[in-house]
């Protein structure tokens, strides 16, 4: 499992975790695209362009997330909207659905190691599993 200890201010804490974890946000960005595609009908580009209509919300209530996103983009070299996109995933995805809907969400868990602060596990009810340390 992946380990990534970041400090520092958001875009920074960011930036290290986008860059140690790249392969894993590139995972992500590609198992997404497809999920929106099978389930909503939506292309990439008009998931980012969902995604857009969050940054202003983002900035107003919680900017040091943004920032933190920003930073993601930036180390792992991928557009900040699809970082967005990721993170807004539920509310695009159950907001512009297609196809009836089987599934309402995916079961997670958290388990505090002494090792690691938090590892986060879950498997996605669309057949994948994601796995994170803290």
């Amino acid at each position: 499992m992946l380990e990534i200890h970041c400090s520092g201010t958001p875009f920074k804490i960011g930036r290290k975790h986008g860059l140690e974890a790249r392969d894993k946000v590139l995972g992500s960005l590609a198992f997404y695209k497809r999920l929106f595609w099978s389930t909503c009908a939506l292309d990439w580009s008009r998931v980012c362009d969902e995604a857009s209509k969050y940054i202003s919300t983002l900035e107003t209530l919680c900017p040091k997330y943004l920032d933190e996103l920003r930073g993601v983009a930036e180390g792992a070299n991928v557009d900040l909207l699809g970082i967005v996109a990721l993170n807004v995933r539920a509310e695009i995805t159950f907001g512009l659905f297609t196809l009836p809907v089987k599934i309402d969400g995916c079961t997670s868990l958290a388990v505090k190691l002494k090792r690691a602060a938090v590892t986060f596990g879950r498997p996605t009810n669309a057949g994948e599993r994601i796995e994170v340390a803290f």
